[in-house]
């Protein structure tokens, strides 16, 4: 029991000051990945290390700082964010811009199942990221239109090394030298879940789609033109939604940590119908359809 209790401790320790660095093609990237919660679920008292949580940035945002002079870019992934709403909270934009000014570089968000904006943040401070809010669902068994709708980071790295005729290294730059968000679809059939592009995604391929059986106007351009309202910022697209939810733990828990800030987002997604219709609790002419 003793031998048990001393690897406890040293599992421990271990866990908890271990940063993750990957080295790909001579550059360093320090790797985070923090979260909001755990869907109901709580960290066992004595194992807090298991997980990273946001509540503990304090601590976040000091190893960001340790780290940065280590490495080359530091990527923080974030579970963060409000369900089923296209734009981030008040909350999430001033964490990310936080975790920016420590010294992050890139800043990649899920939780919303919907996707949210991307684009390159300056702070107060002047200091510079990229961010994806949310990349929504990769692949999802959620049969509503803008949760089928999801996104994969795309960005590059360069690393520019500046060299004297003997070899000694003058200076090195590394920086983003682009970047993108790719649209992707999941597709739903009787016997299967898979993901395309949306730019791979065809007319066909849409009318296969079960979630064209709740949803009649579902199609390849309807959902470009989603993609493009939610990166303008301007949602004006209405869908159907079939399946209304049970109380979950999850959205209990959440309602019940959402902050001022927060709610006060809340009424403008209401006003342009960013939320399906059991969220709202209006009515349409049609009760489970709203264009």
């Amino acid at each position: 029991a003793e031998e048990s209790d001393d690897y406890d401790k040293i599992e421990k320790e271990l866990s908890k000051n271990e940063i993750d660095i990957v080295e790909k093609n001579g550059i360093k990237f320090a790797m985070f990945n923090y979260t909001y919660g755990l869907n109901g679920f709580t960290v066992p008292s004595s194992k807090h290390y298991m997980v990273n949580l946001l509540d503990d940035e304090e601590k976040f945002i000091s190893d960001v700082k340790e780290i940065e002079d280590d490495v080359d870019m530091t990527i923080c992934f974030l579970h963060i964010g409000t369900e089923y709403v296209y734009n981030p909270t008040t909350y999430q934009k001033e964490y990310v811009e936080n975790l920016i000014d420590a010294g992050a570089d890139i800043i990649v968000c899920a939780h919303p199942h919907v996707l949210e904006p991307y684009k390159e943040v300056t702070t107060d401070k002047g200091n510079k990221a990229l961010v994806y809010y949310s990349l929504g669902n990769f692949c999802s068994s959620q049969n509503v239109v803008p949760r089928l709708l999801g996104g994969m980071a795309k960005f590059t790295v360069v690393k520019e090394t500046t060299i004297d005729r003997k070899q000694n290294v003058l200076d090195e730059k590394v920086y983003i030298e682009s970047f993108d968000l790719i649209p992707t679809v999941t597709h739903i059939t009787s016997d299967k879940h898979t993901v395309y592009k949306l730019s791979d995604y065809t007319e066909d391929l849409a009318k296969e789609n079960k979630v064209g059986n709740y949803d009649p106007k579902f199609s390849k351009a309807h959902l470009e033109e989603l993609f493009k309202q939610i990166m303008d910022g301007n949602v004006t697209y209405r869908y159907v939604d079939p399946t209304p939810p049970e109380s979950e733990n999850e959205e209990e828990t959440e309602s019940e940590e959402t902050s001022e800030e927060q709610v006060e987002d809340t009424p403008e997604v209401l006003e342009t119908g960013e939320m399906p219709d059991w969220l709202n609790n209006e009515t349409s002419e049609n009760e489970n359809v709203i264009y």
